[in-house]
């Protein structure tokens, strides 16, 4: 299709990059239907919300991650040295 056949065909392909640039940012700056940008009426004051009852937690346990830790000790002082299965001689 050659530039005049498309030029024929669209009413905006006449216009020049910078007009058609600027009718882009106008179509682009309307407000769609479904947003509502307005600001919502205030509505009657209504008293604050009550703070919830504090929780009672119990202190962090370590008892479980000081296991994997003895057992992890254990592990390193079984394996101990490493040796390569060959040698890169």
């Amino acid at each position: 299709m050659t530039d005049q056949e498309n030029r024929s065909r669209s009413p905006f392909s006449q216009l020049s990059y910078a007009e058609q640039q600027e009718k882009w940012r106008t179509w682009r700056s309307k407000p769609l239907p479904y947003q509502d940008f307005s600001v919502p009426a205030p509505q009657a004051e209504t008293p604050p919300p009550t703070p919830p009852e504090p929780q009672h937690f119990m202190p962090p346990s370590h008892k479980n991650l000081d296991r994997v830790h003895a057992r992890i000790s254990a592990a390193v002082a079984r394996a101990g040295a490493f040796t390569p299965f060959t040698s890169r001689e």
